[in-house]
């Protein structure tokens, strides 16, 4: 399974920190955010996405091993990109670069290939990184304004 995210993650996951961290910039309760490299690519899917796959292969009874994933890397700019505009921001006013925050040895680009899963049971993602990335916005403005 790779990298998967649902509007019920804590604050401490990437598509949480940039949400809140614009909320908090639109609402001036904070006036940065800082990331580690925009430049990171990864494959992220919907949770209830990997779940289906999941139940897929346990009741499949097949025995083989299956790669889950969306198999399309997005990059950390564009996440923070989409959800500053969402707020009508624009991220290069507020955005600060903290090397401390990189891991020794990431990897630039990391994503699947989930061909076999979708030619043994057709599974793909339905939710797009667009998708995702509303579900949460919408969940953490729910919380922000309860």
């Amino acid at each position: 399974m790779f990298n998967h995210e649902s509007e019920l993650r804590s604050g401490d996951y990437l598509f949480m920190k940039i949400i809140n961290s614009a909320i908090e910039i639109k609402n001036n309760v904070n006036n940065e955010i800082k990331l580690g490299s925009l430049d990171i690519q990864r494959d992220w899917s919907y949770a209830g996405d990997v779940m289906k796959a999941a139940k897929l292969i346990i009741e499949s009874d097949s025995g083989e091993d299956y790669v889950i994933g969306s198999g399309k890397p997005t990059s950390i700019k564009y996440l923070v990109e989409f959800v500053f505009r969402y707020f009508d921001l624009d991220y290069l006013n507020y955005f600060q670069e903290d090397k401390n925050l990189l891991r020794p040895d990431e990897p630039k680009i990391k994503y699947s290939s989930p061909k076999k899963i979708k030619e043994d049971f057709g599974w793909e993602t339905e939710l797009t990184i667009n998708d995702i990335l509303e579900k949460c916005i919408e969940q953490k403005l729910l919380e922000f304004n309860s």
